[in-house]
């Protein structure tokens, strides 16, 4: 079980949302990040509460690195400690047939999201480092093994 466990979770839909759900079923209190849709993060938020689980929301972009120290000093001075990150925020990515593709486009995707992880993983190492215990979890989506149409 992860009883009194801290857990934070980038992207607050989808496999993001599944995971911060499991993770407070098993008793952590997580942290779910938002960049812009407060509503779902706040939904998912209260869905996490009803079935007596312990959540918060917070808006955070995964790029802006001090967007990110700011949240782990925030989770370090409320809780004392961060016991799992799941990096699952995904930035984006361009729709369109791979031969229509401009290398600044596809350079941009990689770039944003070796970023992101890169950003992530620098501002909690300090705190799991200091704890000496911490967990570091990093989502794909199937686009790493599977193709779009056209691309």
């Amino acid at each position: 079980m992860l009883e009194g466990q801290i857990a934070l979770v980038t992207g607050a839909r989808g496999i993001g949302g599944a995971c911060a759900k499991l993770l407070a079923e098993r008793g952590a209190q997580v942290i779910v990040t938002y960049k812009q849709n407060k509503d779902a993060a706040e939904k998912l938020v209260a869905e996490i509460q009803t079935t007596g689980g312990k959540a918060q929301a917070i808006q955070l972009d995964v790029l802006d690195a001090d967007q990110i120290k700011g949240a782990v000093d925030h989770i370090r001075q409320t809780f004392g400690r961060l016991d799992i990150l799941v990096s699952n925020a995904a930035v984006g990515w361009i729709v369109k047939p791979f031969e229509q593709l401009e290398w600044s486009e596809f350079a941009s995707v990689v770039d944003s999201e070796l970023k992101a992880a890169f950003n992530l993983t620098q501002a909690v190492l300090p705190l799991m480092r200091q704890q000496k215990s911490g967990r570091l979890i990093y989502m794909s989506s199937n686009l790493a093994t599977h193709t779009l149409p056209d691309s």
